[in-house]
Formats: structure tokens, C-alpha cells, sequence
């Protein structure tokens, strides 16, 4: 339901509600891999790190997330590997 609710606020105002929008999607990316569902985890993850990516620089807090849905990346495509 988050996501819904962000992706329409982002429509309507990118820069203020993508950052939120890519936290909910790294959220529920996390719920899909938790319930098996890799791919779907894969690609919601990689939508995140596309929105976030332009707000994140070093040292911030979306510098951090950033990192951290790499990292989660990472580790969902090695484990959709075995």
C-alpha cells in the first residue's frame, strides 16, 4: 500500500517523494525475497536503487541506503544463483 501511495505522490512531485517511494521499495523488496519470491525481489530492489541513486552522495542518509540495497542486491542475486 506504501508503494502505491508514493508512487502517485512522485508522480506528482518527484523530488520530494521518490526517496520515500524507493525506501517502500526496498521495503517490500525485502518482504519478496523473505517469501521466496527472488526475482520479483530482484527487480523491485533494482527500481529503488535507480530512484534513490540521484539523491545519494556520500555521507548522507540516502548515501547509506543506497549502500545498503546494493549490498541486499548483491546478496539476492548470489543466493538466486544457487
Amino acid at each position: 500500500r506504501a508503494v502505491d501511495i508514493y508512487e502517485k505522490l512522485a508522480k506528482e512531485n518527484f523530488t520530494a517523494y521518490a526517496p520515500d517511494l524507493a525506501g517502500s521499495l526496498g521495503n517490500l523488496a525485502n518482504r519478496m525475497q523473505e517469501h521466496g519470491d527472488m526475482e520479483e525481489a530482484i527487480t523491485t530492489l533494482q527500481r529503488a536503487i535507480e530512484l534513490i541513486t540521484p539523491f545519494a552522495t556520500d555521507g548522507t542518509t540516502y548515501g547509506d541506503w543506497l549502500a545498503k540495497m546494493k549490498s541486499n542486491l548483491a546478496r539476492y542475486l548470489a543466493r538466486r544463483g544457487e
